[in-house]
């Protein structure tokens, strides 16, 4: 997570331009591994899959959540897209705790898919 954070301040210092080549740096992904361990770079499964990231999240890691989304609608693949409030990479998940939250509803309907 540091590394990512590091990335962002560098990015944002830029003047926000998205760096994957800084982001990579951070990260030391090798090409075979961002290759095969990127899910942007999968082939989408035909399953439901929601995604949710914290409106808190550093820029990179939403801007990936969205990404990642609008390639699934695209292929018309089925799943949500659900912005956190407040949340970032670490918190987001608290929001299952919430009883009837909407990231809670949200797994549920996956369940019932």
């Amino acid at each position: 997570h540091q590394r990512l954070v590091e990335a962002e301040r560098e990015r944002r210092e830029e003047g926000g331009k998205r760096s994957s080549v800084v982001r990579n740096e951070k990260l030391r992904l090798t090409d075979t591994e961002v290759e095969t361990l990127s899910p942007l770079r999968l082939p989408a499964p035909d399953k439901p899959m929601a995604l949710a990231y914290g409106t808190a999240e550093l820029a990179a890691l939403v801007d990936d959540s969205r990404r990642l989304h609008a390639r699934r609608a695209a292929l018309h693949r089925p799943g949500a897209l659900l912005p956190v409030p407040h949340a970032d990479h670490f918190t987001v998940i608290d929001a299952l705790r919430a009883p009837g939250g909407p990231l809670l509803r949200l797994a549920r309907s996956l369940l019932e898919t």
